[in-house]
């Protein structure tokens, strides 16, 4: 049987500092047919140089670069560029769990009804080669909503649009935002599906910005609601407690509710 193709979207900008530390951490899916789309983002450092020394040995590698545009647009390049089925995102100072998608094209193949699978994110200083937190470092484990932790069909983009390129931050947000106002299906396992480093050149240190991007993610989606004449309140898997896989969205068949609690490998 042919292996499914799966796209991982890598968005790049001045990330030199981890990012070989990223793509290593891809190697360690076995038997998984990827196609890896770097997305250089404008970067003036060596993450070009970086990702031209790994593609070298790594064929499964390929490279995009162009100006500087911001994030929603370099995943926007990706997604149109995957050739896999099924795609995924890997931030490039950010790790990638062994098994993680190998995990998840399972539980998508086993449930054609299912959009995505979403998995938690463990926020992170250090690691150690177990993919554990390094002894006296900081870490949490949180359901977020991160585009690493999931696993889509590609068809999602082609139905729901791409990432919204007028948002600095939260464009992930808005992403899933506007797959539950269309109460799409998607199942939030257990287990880690992201290994999110934190840093201080992170992104989202910028408390000010997030919090004005995250208001125009909720008045775009209060205006999308108005527009399409819903008032049902939405079924957000991210502001809810998830100790065992779930199903959310649309009611499941009985085959997949069956699957879900006896627990889907």
């Amino acid at each position: 049987m042919t292996a499914r193709i799966v796209s991982i979207i890598i968005p790049i900008f001045n990330g030199e500092r981890h990012l070989g530390e990223a793509l290593a951490s891809l190697e360690d899916e076995p038997g998984l047919q990827l196609d890896i789309v770097i997305v250089d983002d404008g970067s003036t450092d060596r993450s070009l140089d970086i990702v031209s020394e790994i593609s070298c040995r790594d064929q499964r590698l390929r490279i995009m670069s162009g100006p500087h545009r911001g994030v929603a647009a370099a995943r926007n390049i990706g997604v149109q560029a995957a050739r896999g089925e099924f795609v995924t995102f890997l931030d490039c100072d950010d790790v990638c769990p062994r098994g993680r998608i190998a995990r998840q094209l399972g539980k998508l193949l086993a449930n054609p009804e299912l959009t995505c699978v979403v998995g938690q994110t463990l926020l992170f200083e250090q690691l150690d080669d177990a993919q554990c937190p390094s002894p006296g470092s900081r870490s949490a484990n949180m359901l977020l909503p991160t585009l690493h932790s999931a696993l889509f069909r590609r068809a999602v983009f082609s139905q729901f649009g791409m990432f919204d390129e007028e948002l600095a931050f939260s464009e992930d947000l808005d992403f899933f935002f506007r797959l539950a106002e269309h109460d799409e299906p998607l199942l939030v396992e257990a287990e880690i599906a992201s290994l999110y480093r934190r840093h201080d050149g992170n992104m989202t240190r910028n408390g000010r910005a997030i919090r004005t991007s995250t208001l125009q993610v909720l008045n775009k989606s209060i205006a999308r609601r108005r527009a399409m004449g819903r008032r049902k309140p939405l079924d957000l898997f991210f502001v809810q407690h998830q100790e065992a896989e779930t199903l959310f969205g649309r009611p499941p068949s009985d085959d997949a509710r069956d699957r879900s609690k006896t627990g889907m490998q």
